[in-house]
């Protein structure tokens, strides 16, 4: 059920953005024509190319169609001087045909897509792929509040496993991207607790080579288009008793500790009453919301008597609950992180999602309960992955992910 629940939240959200699994939440909705566009003897995509809110008159628009049978792209045009281009369509996909196509457009190295079609009805209005001008963060990274976090902890196999759920908003209009002329630069930084050990990304946006972890930190070097991105990261802790840091501002955080766990008091946030997440698995909790640089202190020990307050939990912060909890049953049974070959799902825009923005990470495999869509997107991005050159081993492994999902996609038909 957990499984489902994941998959439906991380489904939505990709729908919410126009992109795939993996995209972002728009922060700029795809506008709607004032009047449908007239229909024709053949299938018309009517669209536009604007960069934030501005028609773009220069750029190439590239459309793509994913079937079971077929990925890649089948045309391309330039954008006229008012941004409007104008695919005819020898075909278009009919509701349920596991078919769809798709815009891109690559700008200042950043690519970035329409929302996906799947039935005729799409073309009455004018499609639109929105792109942003590019800014070089500086070398530490910018500074981006954070949404939601929820740090999720279970005591296992000689260490603490922690499940760190970081919803991250670039609330600007720009695509930040790392600077390549200086040496160990960062897009965005986040601070892990003194000690974390044996870090991995196993959910959202980023390959291998996009986020690492270094000097007890998270380093995001992934382009960051505007919109939410949702990182989920596992890593252990000696001990329970560490320091969370809360750098900027952080909308709503919650702290939770399964049960069975020994008497603490966490200095920084309130005490809630326990959730049960999934049958038999009951966590204390400890919250906060809109907090700006905060430091919170787990320290062990008995609890000072002190009301615990009933929290409200809108539904897509249950769901995403739902999911860390689902997390958290995908380590192995020796403690460490189950990851996948690489991160997770692209973001709407160059990440792990989909987007108007970016592909997602490379090394990124939808989880178990995506959607065919979600599956065709992720081939269709990993076909883009696959036309910039690369060394041979990088090729086999993406080749190798691209025929694993083909398979699963042959499996549900």
């Amino acid at each position: 059920m957990l499984t489902l629940l994941l998959a439906g939240w991380l489904a939505a959200a990709g729908t919410a953005a126009g992109m795939a699994l993996d995209a972002p939440v728009a922060l700029y909705p795809p506008p709607v024509s004032a009047s449908p566009v007239p229909s024709a003897a053949d299938p018309v995509l009517n669209g536009r190319l604007l960069v934030v809110e501005t028609p773009a008159d220069t750029g190439t628009v590239v459309l793509h169609r994913v079937n079971p049978e077929f990925s890649g792209p089948i045309d391309s045009v330039r954008v006229e001087a008012d941004g409007t281009f104008r695919f005819e369509l020898d075909q278009v996909p009919s509701a349920g045909s596991g078919e769809i196509l798709f815009a891109s457009h690559r700008r200042e190295g950043v690519l970035y897509f329409g929302q996906p079609i799947a039935e005729e009805t799409a073309l009455d209005s004018v499609y639109t792929v929105r792109a942003f001008p590019t800014s070089v963060a500086p070398s530490g990274g910018v500074s981006l509040p954070v949404r939601v976090r929820n740090v999720f902890v279970e005591e296992g196999a000689g260490a603490w496993q922690v499940t760190d759920l970081l919803e991250v908003v670039n609330d600007s209009s720009v695509t930040w991207v790392v600077d390549p002329d200086t040496e160990g630069a960062a897009v965005w930084r986040y601070p892990l607790p003194p000690g974390a050990t044996n870090a991995s990304l196993v959910d959202g946006q980023g390959s291998r080579d996009q986020i690492r972890f270094e000097d007890e930190a998270m380093v995001v070097t992934a382009s960051l288009q505007p919109g939410e991105r949702l990182w989920v990261v596992q890593y252990d802790l000696p001990t329970l008793e560490t320091t969370f840091y809360l750098p900027g501002f952080t909308g709503f955080v919650e702290f939770l500790v399964r049960e069975p766990a020994p008497a603490m008091r966490v200095e920084g946030l309130t005490a809630a009453e326990p959730i049960e997440l999934e049958r038999g698995s009951q966590y204390l909790r400890w919250w906060g919301e809109d907090v700006t640089d905060r430091t919170v202190e787990v320290r062990l020990g008995e609890e000072p008597v002190e009301p615990r307050a009933w929290v409200a939990v809108g539904l897509s912060v249950f769901l995403v609950l739902a999911g860390s909890v689902f997390m958290l049953r995908r380590r192995s049974g020796d403690g460490k992180a189950v990851a996948g070959e690489g991160s997770i799902p692209p973001p709407p825009g160059g990440s792990s999602g989909t987007t108007p923005g970016a592909p997602p990470g490379e090394g990124w495999e939808p989880p178990p309960g995506t959607d065919r869509r979600g599956l065709l997107l992720a081939v269709a991005r990993l076909d883009e992955a696959l036309e910039a050159p690369g060394d041979p081993a990088r090729e086999a492994r993406l080749r190798g992910i691209r025929d694993r999902l083909l398979d699963r996609l042959e499996s549900e038909t």
